[in-house]
């Protein structure tokens, strides 16, 4: 069975702040008695740098301790006999209104509303269905636009190594890549594989609050046995840097049902 690395996924506690040290997104830190949690991965930021660190816990206030004093009762029990006739109002004014609110409840109750419901329903349905054929016709108009999605193989001409996330533009790429050109060994997952790996490679890019994320899939081709791989990018920016990295390449999909030999030529076997 195949396996999805999802990276950390709960708070790491990593003891005090290091200058030093590098730390990753959901590390957490203690620094000048407040604690910390890591938004985005860094080193040298300190943590009292929002667009890094997120505030835990903010640090108590040193001083002494205080002397306990016992209520006087006798006072409070004076209070509460003073304000006796504004208490009992005050339940007399609740009451009243709980009264009125449950005659309010029982006459809604009693009101007939499944011919509004009808109505909603059928205007619903109108609604959905009006929406689905103006989605139908505005994805058939930008598709004559654009004359149908494209796959660039002119890359395949090219000598460009691996690109980062921020070099892709929002929305849908499609290329034919060289394996060993985006950082995909096929020896790591087959024996004996072709010297050559040629397969589509898809980007989808899009903004998510201060960052933009971009996730790749790549499909092998001219197999016998579907080979998908899986990545994901992310791009931050701040005033004086850029940080764009991909995550490693997983395998999330094969059949597993051909031999070493039989993956890249031959027939399935029985």
């Amino acid at each position: 069975m195949s396996e999805i690395n999802l990276g950390k996924v709960m708070l790491s506690w990593q003891g005090e702040y290091d200058n030093a040290k590098t730390y990753t997104r959901l590390d957490a830190v203690s620094y000048n008695g407040s604690s910390y949690i890591s938004l985005n991965g860094s080193v040298g930021v300190l943590p009292t740098n929002a667009e890094y660190w997120g505030k835990l816990a903010q640090a108590g206030k040193d001083g002494s301790a205080a002397t306990a004093q016992a209520p006087d009762l006798t006072q409070l029990k004076s209070d509460v006999a003073s304000n006796s006739a504004e208490i009992a109002s005050a339940s007399s004014t609740a009451n009243a209104a709980s009264a009125a609110a449950s005659q309010a409840n029982r006459a809604i109750q009693a009101i007939d509303l499944s011919p509004l419901e009808q109505n909603i329903t059928a205007n619903s349905t109108a609604a959905s269905s009006a929406y689905a054929l103006a989605s139908s016709a505005m994805s058939e108009i930008q598709r004559k636009a654009s004359g149908g999605a494209t796959i660039n193989t002119d890359i395949l001409n090219a000598n460009d190594d691996d690109k980062t996330p921020d070099k892709y533009k929002d929305g849908f790429t499609y290329e034919m890549r060289y394996a060993s050109k985006i950082g995909i060994t096929m020896s790591d997952y087959v024996l004996n594989p072709p010297t050559v790996i040629v397969g589509l490679l898809t980007t989808k890019t899009y903004k998510l609050s201060a960052m933009q994320l971009a996730h790749q899939t790549y499909e092998v081709s001219a197999t016998n046995e579907p080979y998908v791989f899986m990545r994901i990018g992310t791009t931050t920016k701040t005033s004086d840097k850029t940080i764009s990295k991909w995550t490693d390449w997983v395998l999330v999909k094969t059949s597993n049902k051909l031999s070493d030999a039989d993956r890249f030529g031959g027939t399935i076997n029985s």
